[in-house]
């Protein structure tokens, strides 16, 4: 008799590495799955490639008090107090490329992606640094792993910020508003605080991926 035990999906997991929310998202997503079953599929995106030109919330006076950088910073720290993982606020005192970061984050190749995605997040989210350059995405490379001339030469090459671009539009077409973002059957969950209505989901979704629409 066929194994007709229900094959469990993967979760598509727009990450900004920049973003404090994507952050502590991250931290949660082993959990998830090894309570779930399921598997997530991280994928590096500068938020800012996600905003229409010049019109960015975070330029200039708030639109919302939700942008403002001192509520954001309480916000995540109170967050990073409930998951029990550190955080040191960027803002001010970090200066890096969001884009450099995905192109590393793909460089590193799909089977250390993650390995370096978790890296580039405690650089920016918990390491004591004012910058993070090429020759620093270079020396995490060589932290997971990697070979760090090789992973140079890959970082440089046009297929990876072609890459990086595909993913923007690919998300984008979408529906991908902001990160974190999560993509699972027919159903979006956006936010870090929607974790638990993708948890929930994820252990009463049924077979048919459920109506489109998201959370």
């Amino acid at each position: 008799m066929a194994d007709e035990t229900p094959i469990k999906p993967t979760v598509d997991a727009y990450l900004g590495l920049g973003s404090r929310y994507a952050y502590l998202a991250s931290t949660q997503l082993e959990r998830i799955s090894a309570d779930t079953g399921v598997t997530f599929n991280w994928i590096p995106i500068a938020s800012s490639d996600l905003f229409a030109p010049g019109r960015s919330p975070f330029d200039g006076q708030p639109i919302s008090p939700v942008y403002d950088m001192r509520y954001r910073e309480t916000d995540a720290r109170a967050w990073a107090e409930y998951y029990v993982v550190p955080f040191r606020e960027p803002t001010g005192r970090l200066s890096f490329d969001p884009a450099l970061l995905v192109r590393a984050a793909l460089a590193a190749g799909p089977e250390m992606r993650v390995a370096m995605m978790k890296r580039l997040f405690q650089a920016v989210f918990a390491d004591d640094r004012t910058r993070i350059d090429a020759a620093d995405v270079s020396d995490f490379a060589q932290m997971i792993g990697l070979d760090r001339y090789k992973f140079r030469k890959t970082l440089a090459e046009p297929a990876i910020e072609a890459e990086r671009l595909v993913i923007v539009e690919t998300a984008k077409a979408r529906g991908v508003f902001g990160v974190p973002y999560f993509i699972v059957g027919k159903r979006a969950f956006f936010g870090n605080d929607r974790l638990t209505l993708l948890h929930h989901y994820l252990v009463t979704m049924p077979v048919d991926g459920g109506a489109s629409h998201w959370a």
